[in-house]
């Protein structure tokens, strides 16, 4: 009988001769008033919520990896949102452009960083003792192309607890459904939406393929593709010991191949480190 095997991998960068990744802030936003109930206390307890960014006020034009987001609003007490969704794409559209319609407000996928999930948010101080930066912490990096706008999805279920107020500023338009879920397709658009958000971004060389890789099958092909991004073209990858019996390693462009028939079942764990093609400064 077949039987599922485990590959699991830690995944390490290396740069040819300089810092290998940073960690950069981008604030934006309104970080001095915070009045909105919309979206984070929704009379409605749900709801949905979209605003859009441009790519020039993030200004990292070789993109990176969105780890974390912090809302600016008031000190509130503590909030658990029921479902709570926060999901990113990429837009053609503006911040002053953006529609009632939530799904053709983006462009390829709305990809999920976060959730579904009942969250509560930690809070750190925020610009005075009145205002609190409320930290939503991606379990799935989101990968920022750099160059195009950036549209940012909150949703949820439920909530326990008061919630907070945010700032109503600013041409940024906000599209919104007080009561809505994460699969409402409209709702309504008004300016305003100029709240103060700050991204927490990693750039420099990644490896953007989460470990544990997938499960495989003993006696079945296997084949797995793992890739990193941001650095220098012309990746260099290293495979330690440890791969299954009937798993190699081989290359195909920029991307590493696992690929082969295992026969053991087990679990595998092996280090993955990739390197790219900077030069001294």
């Amino acid at each position: 009988m077949p039987r599922n095997w485990l590959l699991v991998a830690v995944l390490v960068c290396a740069a040819g001769a300089t810092t290998i990744s940073a960690q950069v802030i981008v604030t934006l936003g309104n970080t001095t008033v915070a009045s909105n109930t919309y979206p984070f206390k929704y009379s409605a307890l749900n709801g949905r919520y979209q605003t859009c960014y441009a790519a020039s006020e993030i200004n990292l034009p070789g993109g990176g990896s969105i780890t974390e987001i912090w809302v600016h609003g008031a000190v509130g007490t503590a909030t658990t949102y029921g479902g709570l969704r926060l999901r990113l794409a990429h837009t053609n559209l503006t911040p002053t452009t953006i529609t009632a319609n939530f799904n053709t407000n983006y462009t390829g996928t709305l990809a999920t960083g976060l959730g579904p999930v009942n969250y509560s948010p930690a809070t750190t101080p925020g610009t005075s003792t009145s205002f609190s930066w409320w930290h939503f912490v991606l379990t799935t990096p989101f990968l920022y192309n750099g160059t195009s706008n950036l549209i940012v999805d909150w949703s949820y279920d439920s909530r326990t607890g008061n919630g907070f107020n945010i700032a109503t500023s600013g041409s940024r338009l906000r599209a919104y459904l007080n009561g809505g879920s994460y699969a409402s397709a409209t709702g309504g658009v008004t300016s305003s939406g100029d709240y103060g958000i700050r991204f927490t971004f990693t750039t420099g060389l990644t490896i953007t393929t989460p470990s544990p890789l997938a499960e495989g099958i003993d006696g079945f092909t296997y084949n797995q593709t793992i890739q990193a991004d941001y650095g220098v073209p012309g990746y260099s990858w290293t495979v330690g010991t440890g791969l299954p019996p009937g798993v190699i390693a081989s290359t195909l462009g920029n991307d590493l191949i696992l690929s082969g028939t295992p026969t053991t079942t087990g679990t595998y764990q092996f280090l993955v480190t990739v390197q790219d093609n900077d030069s001294p400064p």
